[in-house]
């Protein structure tokens, strides 16, 4: 009755509902429910398991309105932003981390209407204390900017290690590790009396290959974890080449997995510098989303669309697409590099 009570409230107001199922094996049964309960509700399901066209149509029909509600596991934690969805559903929200709920809860509340998230639980018997405590903490801290309050507890509940050096504690896997970096360092300089630096701007890359560090490439946890750490506070391609340099010196040639990691940094800081916030690459080409505040310069893309219409396309909604066969994230940033290597500061 609550999910049924809070989808039509929703549609009824004009809006769209994110509803957070995340697993994959009973996503299906969950968007049988749904169009049961609430049949005049048209329904599209993602998934990070779909084919990456059938997800990016799905994302963007949900964008475009051609759907009521988006049943999604928690893929959209980052980097979708709908203002017209002001509902937001959490399926066995106890199973998640206090700053992986934090970040879905941001998914809604980015215009000037109401906003709603309903975290569904079992009977709170059957959950852990410290689950109860989760969501007790996120219905304490709903103003905005309460980021730096969520992050204090997520330490006293997940326990945070020793901070400034390298021993670590915690499920930090459930969290997101470059989201958790980057809330402990804001959290850290607020400490000191340091001023926050402002927030990177997010950068989203979807790619159809494995971009990691293989445990048997870099055997220590530890040493593995460091090194994500200070890949994801790279801000230049020099710092990926450091490191790459710094990999191969220690543990040998670096695996394809690895130099894809390596590549993926590389676009993100050449992403940021453009001011573009996705990246999607199929198997006919590469998409880019353009930010709030693009370095490139329109004429440029506009141009190159008009030019060369075989090779560019620039679509109603603002996304840049470069079309041809990109095997390997290299030859993506490549590709863009050139390109654009005039244009951008």
């Amino acid at each position: 009755e609550l999910i049924q009570s809070a989808i039509r409230t929703e549609l009824g107001r004009g809006g769209q509902v994110f509803f957070i199922h995340n697993r994959v094996q009973t996503i299906g049964k969950m968007e049988d429910m749904i169009k049961r309960i609430v049949p005049e509700a048209k329904v599209v399901v993602a998934h990070g398991q779909m084919p990456e066209s059938q997800l990016e149509r799905a994302m963007i029909g949900f964008y475009q309105k051609q759907y009521d509600v988006l049943l999604a596991t928690a893929i959209i934690e980052n980097g979708l932003d709908v203002p017209n969805a002001n509902t937001l559903i959490v399926n066995r929200a106890d199973a998640f981390g206090l700053s992986q709920l934090y970040q879905i809860r941001g998914r809604v509340g980015r215009s000037q209407t109401r906003a709603f998230a309903y975290f569904l639980v079992p009977e709170t018997a059957t959950i852990t204390s410290d689950a109860r405590e989760r969501l007790a903490v996120l219905q304490r801290f709903v103003d905005l900017g309460s980021g730096y309050s969520i992050a204090q507890h997520d330490l006293e509940l997940r326990g945070g290690g020793d901070v400034l050096g390298q021993q670590q504690s915690g499920q930090i896997a459930s969290v997101g590790y470059e989201m958790y970096l980057d809330m402990l360092q804001t959290a850290i300089h607020l400490l000191k009396g340091e001023e926050v630096a402002k927030p990177k701007e997010e950068v989203e890359i979807n790619v159809p290959f494995t971009a990691s560090l293989p445990q048997n490439y870099v055997p220590d946890m530890k040493g593995r974890l460091l090194l994500y750490r200070r890949l994801s506070a790279a801000s230049s391609e020099e710092e990926a080449d450091t490191i790459r340099q710094e990999l191969l010196d220690r543990y040998g040639a670096l695996p394809l997995e690895a130099e894809e990691l390596l590549w993926i940094v590389r676009l993100k800081v050449l992403m940021r510098r453009m001011g573009l916030k996705a990246l999607t690459l199929g198997p006919k080409g590469v998409s880019l989303v353009p930010g709030k505040d693009p370095t490139i310069s329109p004429s440029v893309v506009i141009s190159l669309a008009h030019t060369y219409p075989t090779q560019y396309s620039l679509m109603p909604d603002g996304k840049f697409v470069i079309r041809g066969a990109f095997s390997t994230g290299g030859h993506v940033y490549k590709r863009i590099r050139e390109m654009f290597e005039n244009t951008i500061n």
